[in-house]
């Protein structure tokens, strides 16, 4: 499942399927689902993957994150800081994040008619996200249809 799942994102996308690996040690926080290590392409999860909205919806965050630095690095990333540099608020209210969340909401949204909720977000963080989703649709909706 997850493998189909992951060529249709990297074919929409036009990107290279990551190496997968499951490996706590890279996560620097513990809520953190899915870590992508673009330098060697490589998608790591802290624990087995099993069958879950929010799972599939980290590999869709994270594989958009992928497309980002391949196509617009210094849009998305000049100014990029961590979690850990930031507060909740201004992490995700990043151009790379906003992003990532908007596409992920899509895909899952498109695959399995899912809705994220993005529970803990801010409102306005939940309208650009939102704003964004609206800006993708046009753009990937043939390959949903």
């Amino acid at each position: 499942m997850f493998e189909e799942y992951m060529n249709m994102i990297c074919k929409i996308l036009q990107i290279e399927k990551p190496i997968v690996k499951v490996d706590k040690s890279v996560f620097a926080n513990s809520t953190a689902m899915a870590y992508l290590d673009y330098k060697n392409n490589t998608l790591f999860f802290p624990k087995p993957l099993v069958p879950s909205f929010d799972t599939l919806f980290a590999i869709a965050h994270e594989l958009r994150h992928s497309w980002q630095v391949k196509t617009k690095y210094d849009y998305y990333f000049s100014e990029y800081k961590t979690r850990n540099e930031l507060s909740n608020k201004e992490y995700n209210l990043q151009p790379a994040e906003i992003d990532a969340n908007a596409f992920a909401k899509l895909v899952v949204f498109a695959t399995f008619e899912a809705e994220p909720l993005f529970k803990g977000l801010d409102d306005d963080v939940k309208n650009k996200i939102q704003k964004r989703y609206e800006e993708l649709i046009s753009e990937y909706a043939p390959y949903f249809s």
